[in-house]
């Protein structure tokens, strides 16, 4: 938080779109706490496709954070 402070980060377009990637893993962690235990109890409602398909979110986000990061496009 120093840090974004100091560079005045929170008046930059690029640290705004970051905040809101983190804040959209965030939620898919959430997602991902309530299919675990859906998993637990031997409830399976979605398709092996579906997790292959959702296992990739968060590289993707991660990819766009940390690009943003570096490259600041905006």
């Amino acid at each position: 938080l120093w840090v974004m402070w100091e560079i005045s980060a929170w008046q930059q377009g690029w640290f705004h779109a970051k905040l809101m990637l983190v804040v959209l893993m965030s939620a898919f962690h959430g997602f991902c706490a309530v299919w675990v235990k859906e998993l637990a109890r031997d409830e399976r409602k979605r398709s092996d496709r579906f997790y292959r398909f959702v296992n990739e979110i968060p590289t993707v986000l991660m990819v766009l954070i940390v690009i943003l990061v570096v490259v600041k496009p905006f």
